[in-house]
């Protein structure tokens, strides 16, 4: 999974309505190409808002961890003193159920 603020405008993530994209975004999408990652954070979720409002914090994970994906939303009630909103990730976890066997003393 790779999260951060990328600080990189593009209709990918910012939604069709985006008019302009930075140059290094396409950087960004052949890494993520590259690498076979999947982009968590729906286009158009606003991530950050000062003097307008944008979406440049992102979330990406191999398809099999996207495929746990439960939720991935800005949470803006959690209060962090930032420009920035928090991106709650939520993924469906499972796992094996291990039998304890009694120890002889």
């Amino acid at each position: 999974m790779v999260f951060g603020d990328f600080n990189l405008h593009h209709p990918l993530w910012g939604g069709r309505t985006l008019l302009s994209q930075h140059a290094y975004a396409n950087k960004l999408i052949d890494i993520t190409e590259e690498h076979n990652l999947v982009q968590l954070t729906l286009p158009g979720t606003i991530t950050y808002s000062q003097n307008g409002e944008s979406t440049i914090d992102l979330a990406f994970a191999t398809s099999g961890i996207a495929n746990m994906l439960v939720q991935c939303i800005v949470r803006k009630d959690i209060e962090q003193q930032s420009d920035h909103f928090p991106i709650a990730t939520i993924l469906q976890l499972q796992t094996a159920k291990q039998e304890v066997v009694p120890r002889r003393v």
